[in-house]
């Protein structure tokens, strides 16, 4: 589940260098109509490129169906901050594609989508799948050089049990890129 969350710092970073203008509201949306939503309201859309970090620190975890040797790693992470660097260039910062919103996902859609004046709202729901069901809840604000979210994964896996995992991401852009991102630090 910590790869599900990792992919989403991507699309996050690029919402969070959105202007504060328009505001979105999808409901029951693919997350292709929602790529497409916010590249209609924005047109003007302009990230700040360059490198960018984002912290992640694992708030808790729940797996009730989870071998105790994994639910005991897991735990180890609670309140540890781990760093991810990712690099946007100018031609992506003035062109998004839809990859910013995993519009690729499969079976997934918004629940709601709820983007502006700074603030972010949003429900992805994917499944059923070979994995199960997942959610995934954020909430944070945002500006054109960094953002902060909370976000809340669900996961039924069927058989394997479920699990609960609580995070919150803080993102900022430092300056320009070195060529060492997309590595854990």
């Amino acid at each position: 589940m910590t790869r599900t969350a990792v992919a989403i710092l991507i699309p996050l970073a690029a919402l969070a260098a959105c202007g504060k203008g328009n505001s979105i509201e999808e409901k029951n949306a693919s997350v292709g109509d929602v790529a497409e939503a916010v590249a209609k309201a924005r047109p003007d859309l302009k990230f700040k490129p360059g490198r960018w970090e984002s912290k992640v620190e694992f708030l808790s975890v729940d797996a009730p169906g989870m071998p105790p040797e994994v639910a005991k790693a897991m735990q180890g992470a609670i309140g540890k901050d781990k760093s991810y660097y990712s690099c946007l260039t100018k031609e992506q910062a003035e062109k998004p594609g839809a990859d910013f919103f995993n519009k690729g996902a499969q079976n997934c859609k918004y629940e709601h989508f709820t983007m502006g004046n700074g603030v972010i709202d949003a429900k992805m729901v994917c499944g059923p799948g070979p994995s199960g069901k997942a959610s995934v809840e954020m909430k944070g604000d945002y500006a054109p050089d960094h953002y902060s979210m909370t976000m809340a994964t669900r996961a039924d896996a069927g058989p394997q049990g479920s699990m609960t995992m609580h995070m919150k991401i803080d993102s900022k852009h430092v300056g320009q890129c070195t060529g060492n991102e997309s590595k854990a630090g």
